[in-house]
C-alpha cells in the first residue's frame, strides 16, 4: 500500500464551510515555489462557491 498524503485548505464562516484538498505531489511543488496551478485553480472555484452562498446573486 502506498503513502498518499492529502492536504487540506479550509474556508468558514459561520456555519459554512469549504475545502480543498492538494495531493503530496501537489502541495510540494506549491511549497518550494515551482507551481501552485492545483491550487490556484481549486481556491478560485472554492471562492466562488463560497461567496455564492453568503451573498446569493439577484437574477438578471
Amino acid at each position: 500500500m502506498s503513502d498518499c498524503r492529502l492536504y487540506v485548505v479550509k474556508l468558514s464562516q459561520d456555519a459554512q464551510e469549504f475545502g480543498v484538498y492538494l495531493d503530496q505531489k501537489d502541495a510540494d511543488a506549491c511549497m518550494a515555489g515551482e507551481k501552485c496551478v492545483n491550487l490556484a485553480v481549486q481556491m478560485a472555484q472554492c471562492l466562488a462557491e463560497f461567496e455564492d452562498i453568503l451573498s446569493p446573486r439577484k437574477p438578471g
